[in-house]
């Protein structure tokens, strides 16, 4: 809004400068008058200049700047900047037109001679009155404008695109001031006004006009009203001043001398200020008149906001010039409250008004100066016909200075009093507004209230609406349900009738059946048992008439052997002739002997020698024979003749020979007998081992419960009398002479108790200055419960109450001698070097100066090596002797008075305790306030506060207490209780461990069968895919990548039950189908004892075909399951120089445990044999028992037993001291009178004795490694033929590096081979050590043992976790090996290596790995050991260097450390492996069942377990597996870098994929032992056959 004095400040600047646009409302409400001019005022000589203009150059400007502002309202779009552009040109082109014509408007009011006048009438005062009221209501109209636009310049910022105007308070004041001001009339043309020679204001420019010059004193308050920034000048227009320039030049000194035309000017002016100054006097005496404002004029048809009230202006006020144009402010960020605008615009308004009342007060000052100096400066002479008008116009100017003076101070009062009218007018409006405000917010709040309670009335009615159709619609579902569950219930009724009847009818066929059958068994039993009968009659007769003559053996001349009678009969005696002459094995065999197998073998074998007969020998016929009974249950037999010395005589086809044996048994008899037989047996075994468990578990409970009765009073009573017993004078309140207690027996949690000591009673204290009592409860159940300093004890006289006085120094008596040698000190030794101590030819120390025998005895060898250099120190600290001297003599010092003798004084202890003070005796004391409440025994020791202690001789002191008995036993028994409470729950969480391995190991072993049914599905398969016993089998076999590729014909050949049983024949294959395309297929007969059936494929009929696939010696094998027939478990003994975790140094331990216990699940009996070493970890070994020994090798073997793992472990322990060395490997590095090589020679002997000694007998002997390779050997030489004629040898090599001699003399002597993988059985079978036997070696990978190595169970980690929860588990696992190693937790990839740092682990690519991974951020943890002592010094020197550079980032511990291992397995991303050669490896297997993936150089296992993410995929596939990690081939940098960096980019592209799906897979593979334990069983199954 601007205000009067606005307007007169205007005026007086003049110029373009003070030109100020419109806002946009304010534009919208200029009324345009057409309308006369006022008439003319009485004092002027002309019209004053109109306010009414017609179709002017301002009114175009205003409608041009109206459509400036309407392409910026809100709603619409940005304009385009050319649109823009020429409208603002042209609103430039218009203002100048607008100043040309006010200013020649103004010139001609001036021409016409002007002078300020009043109105001649009240009508004209009226009128002005009018407009006085006008004006008060624009102003109230105006100030709801303001407020719009205040809120529109202050709080909102443009969001228009290039050259969009900004809100600006000063255009929006100017506009104000323009809204009320109506355009101009056009001025008639006419000749400029002369340029002034002196900076004065510019012509003025159409506006309102000015009453009179502004009242003194502060501008009306209120908001400044926003406003759109004044249009850009366009560039051919001149730019407008700004408003600094325009005040400059207002008050810019004039020149001494002014023209005539500028004092012209000058008296326009001050007119100009008379008549505003009158306008405002006229308005005055009107105040009391009724107002009348004149009609609003309605709003511009385009304007969106009209203004509230536009009051009309008054008719015909004068021009005002044009206000300054200043630049618009910076937009503002975020729009404000109105209270906080109101007062931002309120100050700049007062800061604005204040600028402009200096700017008028200046300008009128500048005038009266020039006018002034125009008056006092006598001015050019004119002519002389000009003087006389000059001086009269001199006059008239003084006349009109003082009037216009007095219209100055009257315009001044009215302005005043106008501006208070509108300040209160303003407050009015604010109140008005606020009132207003707050009951529209009232009609708000309550029309939102009751709408809101109408909301909720209408939601609950929905609801309870709601709530009755869902009752009705529960209530019929409730009565479908009833209706369908009585249907359902009917429905079942009747199939339960039916069923049950069908069910009777079944039972009733299925009875007649049985019936049926039994009675055609009965029959059959019947025929049987008188055939029987009839042939054993038959088979006595022909016993009877047997006589060794020719005659016998006539028609017999080919046969190789015949029994008498010819057919066998059950429960009588056979006799067999073998003719050994025609014999292709045994022709030349000096011993024969003859196997039978019963019943396929099902019934107990029995051996019989055969002996030469009388009857006559030639070059083909040799007989001998033997007489046998055959068992009565026999009615088949399967035999063959053997030396005894592993040659064998068998049919041509390598089959047993069979005979059926008439019988009154037939084979299903015998089934269910055996059957029976099996059922009873195992019932029984099952009652004997369940009373058996019972009995243990009984006798185990028995023993748990005493256990923890004993723990439980050791716990509540501090071990009772034990420790009491350790330290006299604990129940008595202490001992004489050394310490005391008081009480004697504190009461805990009421008594305090003070201990009392004798320092000088100690050996270790006796001169110590200080002392510190230690207390604790319960033998230290608790820790130190007070630590506390003792004072030493008051001194008094002997007898009395009387403390002793302090003691003074002691002067020295020196006499008075004549000094006549002077002292020079010259070193010589002054006691023993080592101070007297004695030790005995061990070292032990059994004499020290001061101390008795039985003092010495109190302490612990500790204590006696403390006080020892303690003398040797007080002997290294002792004076030294010297020499003397003569010098000259010195005069003697007088002798002083001796001190009188003091008495004797004492150390007083509570219950008239007293010592006396002497050398023997300094007594401290100290108190615990009181004994903790439940305390059983109290301890303490005695220290002198820095590391010293005196504990009693490593007994310590105790304190007996008070008891109360009953407390105590009724605290025994809770602590009993929470014992049991705990061991129950430990027993519970092996339950739940042992199910959930039991879970896991059937899930891996279904799992393992499924993939070798698989992996095999490409060569073989049957239909149906599991065979079974009775039925047919349909066998598909294709010849494509085994032997017989290219075969023009495929023969089958197998036989059940590991080529025991019966025999499936010789078949010829026929081609597949259509879609069997490329198999050749037969159909086979499950005999119906089979458990299992074997298979070989070849390409012809006979024995020896050209080509056989045979699936390297192990034949094809396929289970089946039978309920009548299972296969004999196998009885494997392993026998090795390691077993983890007893005695484990590598991977072998691993191994021997681990293949142990899976084969031990299959079902078969699994034993160990291990040396006795005295290094064993014996408190991993259950129920260890000593067994009888043996003497053997020159001496006595001790020989024990125990449970490691769940197996049967046997201990063997020579007295010749192989194993009592200390260590497991490493004689040969040590000053020891055996070898490594001697003493597991020895064993591995000593082992087979064993087996010898203890009757045992077992299918395989299963020897790991060179060190035992010595076995194999000795076996067939030296055990074999004298007993332990069973067992096949099966031999491991797990490391060709060591022992090549042993290794090549096993592989000799076994029947089977294996190494730890199949690529490095590939990569080892050209080895000198190997080749030869390469026919019967195997590679069988490793596994790991899933109880041992599982994340869900480990009890090393502080989160267990699975494959389900992957990516929390691997988070929380590195973050507690980070705690662990000290290192910050980090997003970057953590990279493990757990290893021995050997030139074979790639120790020179793991250093550069390392290098390499730390410069991409990594961090790295590596757990490593080395035996060679240069080895680890360079990886010392790589440590520091690491650390110097990295310190936060790698970690290195070079030891064991079993529980880190775990930790690096789980917390690690990724695990390095840059193994030179590598057998197996077990760390990447590890790893993956960790979660953690693998980082391998591809050779041997870690290539057949490692399958690359980038590179393996079709490997993977093949093999049936998933990609599981990274690895490069090589032995250089650049493959170490390849692989390294793939892992960890793949890391950083996409962890998530890295943990869920990568970590989740490595985890779900299995890598345990199920499928090599498989693989174990058929290779045992092939050497048995062998």
């Amino acid at each position: 809004m601007m205000h009067a004095k606005q307007v007169s400040a205007s005026r007086v600047r003049g110029g373009p400068a003070a030109a100020r646009p419109r806002t946009p409302t304010q534009r919208r409400n200029v009324r345009v008058s057409a309308g006369p001019p006022p008439p003319p005022t009485p004092g002027g000589g002309g019209p004053e200049v109109s306010v009414a203009v017609k179709a002017s150059a301002a009114e175009r400007l205003l409608a041009a700047e109206r459509r400036l502002v309407e392409l910026f309202e809100p709603n619409r779009a940005a304009p385009k900047a050319s649109v823009v552009a020429k409208l603002r040109s042209e609103i430039n082109m218009l203002r100048e037109q607008a100043k040309v014509e006010s200013a020649e408007a103004a010139r001609k009011g001036a021409a016409g001679g002007g002078g300020a006048a009043s109105p001649p009438d009240a009508e004209k005062k009226a009128g002005l009155y009018a407009g006085y009221m006008e004006e008060l209501a624009r102003l109230k109209a105006e100030n709801d404008v303001l407020k719009d636009a205040a809120e529109q310049a202050y709080g909102v910022t443009s969001s228009g695109t290039e050259e969009k105007p900004q809100a600006s308070p000063e255009p929006v004041a100017a506009a104000a001031a323009a809204a009320s001001a109506p355009p101009k009339q056009p001025p008639t043309p006419s000749a400029p006004p002369p340029a002034p020679k002196a900076a004065v204001a510019a012509p003025p420019a159409p506006g309102p006009p000015a009453p009179g010059p502004p009242p003194p004193g502060p501008p009306p308050p209120g908001p400044p009203p926003p406003g759109p920034p004044p249009p850009s000048p366009s560039p051919t227009s001149a730019p407008a001043p700004a408003p600094a320039a325009a005040a400059a030049a207002a008050t810019a000194p004039v020149e001494e001398e002014i023209s005539a035309e500028e004092l012209a000017r000058l008296e326009e002016e001050n007119r100009i200020l008379r008549d505003r100054a009158q306008a405002i006097q006229v308005r005055s005496p009107q105040s009391e008149m009724p107002g009348a404002s004149s009609k609003p004029q309605p709003p511009a048809p385009s304007a969106p906001k009209p203004a509230a009230a536009a009051a009309a202006p008054p008719a015909a006020p004068p021009a005002a010039p044009p206000t300054p144009a200043p630049p618009p402010p910076a937009p503002v960020a975020e729009k404000k409250s109105w209270e906080a605008l109101a007062k931002q615009v309120e100050e700049d308004q007062e800061k604005k008004q204040a600028a402009a009342n200096a700017s008028v007060a200046d300008a009128l000052q500048t005038n009266m100066d020039k006018k002034k100096k125009a008056t006092s400066s006598p001015p050019p002479p004119p002519p002389s016909s000009m003087k006389a008008p000059v001086n009269a116009e001199k006059a008239a100017m003084d006349k009109n200075k003082v009037e216009e003076e007095a219209k100055l101070a009257a315009a001044a009062a009215e302005d005043e009093e106008m501006r208070k009218l509108i300040e209160e007018n303003r407050k009015l409006l604010e109140l008005t507004k606020a009132g207003e405000a707050r009951a529209a917010e009232k009609k708000k709040q309550e029309e939102e209230e009751a709408a809101k309670k109408a909301e909720e009335e209408a939601a609950m009615a929905a609801l309870m609406s709601e709530q009755e159709k869902l009752a009705a619609k529960k209530k019929a579902m409730e009565d479908a349900v009833a209706k369908k569950k009585a249907d359902e219930e009917a429905a079942a009724a009747a199939k339960a009738k039916k069923e049950a009847d069908a069910r009777a009818a079944a039972e009733a066929k299925e009875k007649q059946k049985l019936e049926m059958i039994a009675k055609a068994k009965a029959t059959a039993k019947e025929n049987r048992m008188r055939n029987h009968a009839e042939a054993v009659e038959k088979a006595k007769a022909s016993l009877a008439a047997y006589v060794e003559s020719p005659k016998l053996i006539m028609g017999h001349d080919n046969d190789l052997f015949f029994f008498v009678p010819e057919q066998p009969v059950a429960g009588t005696e056979v006799k067999i002739l073998f003719n050994r002459a025609i014999s292709s094995a045994l022709a030349t065999r000096p011993h024969i002997k003859l196997h039978i197998g019963y019943n396929q073998w099902r019934m107990d074998p029995h051996v019989v020698e055969l002996t030469p007969t009388s009857l006559p020998k030639s070059d083909s016929a040799d007989w001998w024979n033997a007489t046998f009974e055959m068992p009565e249950q026999a009615f088949h037999m399967a035999y063959a003749f053997t030396d005894g010395d592993d040659v064998w005589q068998k049919r041509d086809d390598g089959m047993d020979f069979e005979t059926n044996i008439a019988s009154a048994t037939d084979e299903l008899e015998f089934n269910n007998m055996l059957l029976e037989k099996a059922m009873e047996e195992e019932r029984l075994a099952k009652e004997m081992a369940a009373m058996d468990e019972a009995e243990k578990k009984a006798a185990s409970r028995r023993t748990e419960e005493e256990e923890d009765r004993v723990q439980a009073r050791r716990d509540v009573d501090g071990t009772g009398t034990e420790c009491l017993a350790r330290c006299e004078g604990s129940t008595t309140g202490g001992q004489a002479g050394v310490w005391h207690s008081n009480p004697a027996n504190p009461m805990p949690g009421q008594d305090e108790v003070t201990i009392y000591y004798n320092v000088r009673s100690s050996g270790v204290l006796r001169d110590r200055e200080t002392a510190t009592l230690h207390c604790g409860t319960d033998v230290w159940a608790n820790g130190q419960e007070l630590v506390k300093v003792m004072q030493e004890m008051p001194k008094y006289i002997v007898g009395t109450d009387e403390l002793a006085p302090e003691e003074e120094e002691e002067e020295e008596e020196e006499e008075e001698e004549i000094v006549e040698e002077e002292e020079e000190e010259e070193e010589v030794p002054a006691a023993k070097a080592d101070g007297g101590v004695v030790r005995d030819p061990a070292g032990k120390i059994v004499l020290i100066p001061g101390f008795t025998k039985d003092q010495l005895d109190l302490f612990t060898d500790d204590q006696l090596e403390m006080l020892a250099e303690k003398a040797e120190a007080s002997v290294a600290e002792a004076p030294k002797a010297t020499k003397k001297k003569k010098s000259k003599p010195k005069p003697k010092p007088k002798k002083k008075k001796p001190k009188p003798k003091p008495k004797p004084m004492e150390y007083q202890l509570p219950n008239g305790l007293s010592y006396p003070v002497n050398d023997g005796n300094r007594w401290f004391s100290a108190t615990w306030k009181m004994v903790p409440e439940g305390a059983a025994v109290m301890n303490f020791v005695i220290s002198d506060g820095n590391n010293c202690y005196e504990n009693n001789g490593g007994r310590d002191f105790h304190v007996a207490v008070e008891r109360d008995d009953k407390t105590i036993e009724e605290l025994v028994e809770k602590r009993y209780q929470e014992l049991r409470n705990e061991r129950k729950e430990v027993q519970e969480e092996k339950k739940r461990r042992f199910e959930h391995s039991s879970a896991q190991k059937k899930k891996f072993a279904e799992q393992a069968r499924n993939l070798q049914i698989r992996q095999t599905a490409t060569t073989l398969f049957t239909e149906p895919p599991v065979p079974v016993p009775g039925e047919k089998l349909q066998v598909y076999y294709r010849p494509d990548n085994t032997p017989l590729h290219g075969a023009t014909a495929v023969f089958m050949r197998g036989a059940a039950n590991r080529w025991k049983g019966g025999s499936l024949g010789t078949v010829e294959m026929t081609p597949g189908t259509k879609e069997t395309s490329g198999y050749y297929t037969c159909t086979v007969d499950i005999p119906n004892n089979a458990y299992g059936i074997d298979f070989v494929f070849q390409d012809g009929p006979g024995l020896e075909p050209e080509r056989i696939d045979n699936r390297d010696s192990l034949d094809y094998h396929i289970d089946v399951p039978n309920a009548n027939y299972k296969e004999p478990p196998m009885h494997i003994v392993h026998v090795a120089v390691e077993m983890a975790p007893i005695c484990k140094v590598g991977g072998l331990g691993d191994v021997v445990t681990s293949l142990g216990r899976a084969v031990q699940d299959l079902g078969h009996r699994v034993e160990v044999v291990v040396p006795k070493y005295d290094v064993m970890k014996y408190g991993l070994i259950e129920d260890m028992v000593e067994l009888e020994g043996f003497m053997w090798g020159g001496t006595y073997n001790s020989v024990s037993y125990g449970k490691v793992e769940n197996l049967d472990v046997y201990f063997i322990g020579p007295q010749n001291g192989f194993f009592d060395c200390g260590m497991i490997y490493g004689a040969d590095w040590e000053p020891m009178p055996m070898t490594d090589r001697e003493r597991f020679g020895f064993f591995s002997k000593a082992a087979l004795e064993w087996m010898l000694q203890s009757k045992r007998n077992p299918d395989i002997i299963h020897c790991h490694d060179w060190s035992t390779g010595p076995t194999a050997k000795s076996f067939w030489e030296d055990y074999q033929p004298y007993g332990l004629n069973n067992p096949r040898m099966v031999f491991t090599i797990h490391n060709l590096n060591f022992g090549e001699e042993e290794i090549e003399e096993a592989m000799t002597y076994t029947q089977k081979a294996t190494t730890v993988s199949p690529t490095y059985a590939s990569e080892v079978w050209n080895h000198p050590s190997v080749y030869p036997a390469h026919g019967k070696f195997y590679g069988i990978r490793n596994g790991i043992d899933p109880d041992i190595w599982d994340p869900l169970h480990d009890e090393f980690l502080s989160f267990p976790y699975s494959a389900e929860n992957v990516v929390e588990g691997k988070r929380r696992a590195k973050e507690q090996l980070c705690s662990h190693l000290n290192m910050p937790m980090t997003d970057q990839p953590v990279i493990g290596i757990v290893s021995r740092l050997t030139q074979q682990k790639g120790t020179e690519l793991m250093e550069h790995a390392i290098r390499v991974a730390l410069g991409r951020g990594c961090h790295v943890c590596l757990l490593g050991s080395t035996f060679d002592p240069d080895m680890q010094e360079n990886w010392d020197q790589f440590s520091n260097e690491m650390k110097q550079f990295n310190h936060n980032a790698v970690r290195m511990v070079f030891s064991y450390d079993e529980p880190l291992s775990h930790l690096i397995y789980a917390g690690a991303d990724m695990l390095l492996v840059p193994s030179m050669f590598e057998p197996c490896g077990l760390s990447q297997l590890i790893a993956m069942r960790y979660g953690t993936v693998p980082v391998v150089r591809r050779t041997g296992g870690l290539a057949d377990t490692v399958f690359d993410v980038d590179h393996d995929k079709l490997r993977a596939e093949h093999e049936l597996m998933q990609v599981n990690g990274f690895s490069f081939d090589g032995a250089d940098v650049e493959g170490i870098e390849y692989a390294l960096h793939r892992a960890i980019d793949a890391y950083h592209n996409d962890p998530k994929w890295w943990y869920e799906t990568l970590s989740k897979g490595c985890m779900d593979q299995d890598w345990t032992w199920a499928r090599p334990a498989m693989d174990y069983i058929e290779m045992y199954h092939s050497a048995r056959k062998n």
